[in-house]
């Protein structure tokens, strides 16, 4: 007589499971050793950051699902996951209200008001990166830089500046590989990119560590490898297409790989598995339009960075693409298998076409702009450079008083060299003469973050003097009215026709950096007067203008005697 029940059922028959917690909580440990990492090259702000993001996030969920009258859903592991990936997106020198606001607003806005986990449309950490992006774009480009010897003791000035306070600005604007590229073409090698030995956000510099977290994921069946896989091969497929049309002007392929939140987001946002495609040929397609778009915004928008965008496009279209390419059922040759997902209920075909229309229309409409922006750039670039070049040569006239005749040099570590013809990926000064061949002043390039978009200025330096005797704004986006008054503000200009920029007593730092002032409490010569109603635009000049400065007056002092004894040759 048997004393156990014998059940007698259909496959499938389940052995054992993992549970939303368990790859969860996994993922997490994925991402522990990039923690770690970021946390040993940036120090404590970055540690702090990061705490910070993630309790906003666990603290923000715990609430609204309480305020839900719901069970607390913290457990699951996701709300750590999210305040993570938020962490690592942000500059470790960045305010901590303001990654605090920003893990309110992924899990209230990018998860919560969708239904919670699993109904989410977009990932929930890029929804608080992006909010941040457009409500602080400032701060949220302003660098620190790695390995920093008092990173374990002191914390950034800007860290914890108060809610809606201008932040202390002790980092640099401009600095990281895909910024350098962009508006200065210059490379960073591929072995400081994978090992993380550049500056950038807090958890995308070691594109190695990302990796390994993917790999041990995918080891574990917990991490859909197409969709990583798919991404960066489309990613180094176009650029190297490109860089062997024009390796002059297209980063290499390893660059755009290694470079800016490319490994981050691959591996660990684009595979979110609610706003990821889950048929077999979806994820190839949804990988293949994020990488895509990563290429173009990269090398032809306006930002120097695209992942963030691209991959919040790659989730809006996710379920089109699994609309479009949903296999058949076996044994059927037209009904398309979506009883599963729509729990058995009858196929509704005039669903299925509008998705389907609706999905080949946008990649249409995508592919066209793609196109024509392609070719808009092609076909300009040659009368943009032109007219920059136009531009600049009366630009550096402007800024240096009394000048006649100049000379061009390329910055080779602290040692000048003389050039004629053009030259691109390189650090160029302009020594300007007066009629009698003596030197009257040297200018230099700089940019930065401002409101809206990057700032390029030129500014010049008469090593006499031991100041900034003029500045000029080569290029600026700023808003109409307000912003631009830093291009054409009497009073703002004024600032720089005597800018103390004096040397400390062993020449290798300025005395005092220059800094932007709150407007009508200018006190001392190193000071700019910010402007009213533009106090962004005008602090970021100031930001630019102390860290140029700091590292090229130094320099260009130095070589005073080199550019004297060029004038007679």
């Amino acid at each position: 007589m048997l004393h156990k029940t014998l059940n007698i059922s259909t496959s499938p028959h389940i052995v054992k499971g993992l549970g939303t917690n368990d790859i969860m909580r996994n993922v997490v440990w994925a991402l522990v050793p990039v923690a770690i990492y970021a946390v040993y090259s940036f120090g404590l702000s970055a540690l702090l950051i990061l705490v910070t993001s993630t309790a906003a996030c666990v603290l923000t969920e715990h609430f609204l699902a309480r305020y839900s009258k719901k069970e607390s859903t913290i457990s699951d592991w996701s709300a750590v996951i999210t305040g993570l990936l938020l962490g690592l997106t942000l500059p470790p020198n960045f305010p901590l209200w303001m990654a605090f606001l920003g893990g309110i607003i992924s899990i209230a806005l990018g998860k919560f008001v969708f239904g919670g986990l699993g109904y989410n449309v977009f990932n929930p950490a890029l929804v608080g990166r992006a909010f941040l992006q457009a409500a602080f774009p400032v701060a949220i480009t302003t660098w620190f830089p790695v390995y920093a010897p008092e990173r374990f003791s002191t914390v950034s000035a800007a860290t914890f500046t108060l809610p809606f306070l201008e932040p202390a600005t002790d980092g640099f604007t401009g600095a990281t590989p895909l910024s350098a590229f962009k508006f200065d073409h210059v490379t960073t090698s591929t072995s400081d990119l994978a090992l993380g030995l550049i500056t950038g956000s807090t958890g995308e510099t070691c594109a190695v560590l990302i990796m390994l977290g993917g790999v041990y994921l995918v080891a574990r069946n917990m991490m859909n490898w197409r969709i990583p896989v798919s991404i960066l091969a489309t990613v180094y497929a176009l650029s190297g297409l490109l860089y062997m049309v024009n390796s002059q002007t297209y980063p290499s392929p390893d660059f755009m790989l290694f470079s800016g939140g490319l490994m981050l987001g691959a591996v660990f946002m684009a595979t979110d598995m609610v706003g990821s495609p889950i048929t077999p040929l979806g994820v190839w397609i949804y990988g293949a339009v994020i990488g895509l778009l990563v290429v173009v915004i990269r090398i032809w928008g306006g930002l120097p960075e695209g992942v963030m965008y691209a991959i919040l496009l790659g989730n809006a279209l996710s379920p089109h693409i699994d609309n479009l390419v949903r296999p058949r059922v076996y044994g059927t040759t037209k009904t398309l298998d979506i009883r599963l997902m729509n729990k058995e209920q009858p196929v509704n075909t005039t669903t299925e076409a509008n998705s389907r229309k609706m999905l080949i229309t946008m990649v249409g409409i995508g592919a066209i702009c793609a196109l024509l922006i392609v070719l808009s750039f092609q076909g300009t670039l040659p009368r943009i450079e032109k007219l920059k070049a136009e531009a600049l040569e009366k630009a550096i006239f402007k800024v240096i008083p009394g000048m006649v005749t100049k000379k061009t040099y390329q910055l080779e570590g602290s040692s000048l060299k003389e050039v004629t013809g053009k030259v691109k990926d390189a650090q160029l000064v302009y020594a300007g003469y007066d009629k009698d061949g003596k030197l009257v002043g040297v200018a230099v390039e700089a940019s930065g973050m401002g409101f809206a978009d990057v700032l390029r200025v030129l500014y010049g330096y008469d090593p006499n003097k031991q100041a900034v005797v003029g500045f000029y704004v080569l290029e600026s986006k700023e808003t109409p009215g307000l912003g631009d008054k830093i291009e054409k503000d009497p009073a703002f200009l004024s600032n720089f026709k005597a800018l103390d920029a004096a040397l400390s007593d062993d020449k290798n730092t300025l005395k005092n950096k220059v800094v932007t002032v709150k407007h009508g409490t200018k006190k001392n010569a190193w000071e700019v007067d910010g402007i009213t109603g533009a106090t962004i635009s005008s602090r970021a000049i100031g930001n630019i203008m102390g860290t140029s400065t700091n590292q090229m007056v130094p320099l260009l002092y130095k070589n005073k005697d080199f550019f004297e004894e060029k004038s007679h040759q």
